[in-house]
């Protein structure tokens, strides 16, 4: 199989809030395997919204 080098891009329809994936030079790109690792973080930042708490993004 090969590496996907594609970004994967999400956005609600509403486009409050949006994903983009894509591989670092020295990792891969995420696969299907990592799903639980994204559940966790958007179930996470999504609680923290909801409680009103500032979420902090860094663009590298």
């Amino acid at each position: 199989m090969r590496e996907r080098l594609k970004p994967i891009k999400y956005q609600k329809l509403d486009g409050e809030a949006w994903v983009r994936v894509e591989a670092i030079s020295d990792y891969r790109m995420a696969t299907i395997w990592d799903v639980d690792v994204n559940r966790w973080a958007s179930s996470t930042l999504n609680r923290m919204k909801q409680q009103g708490r500032t979420i902090f993004l860094v663009d590298r």
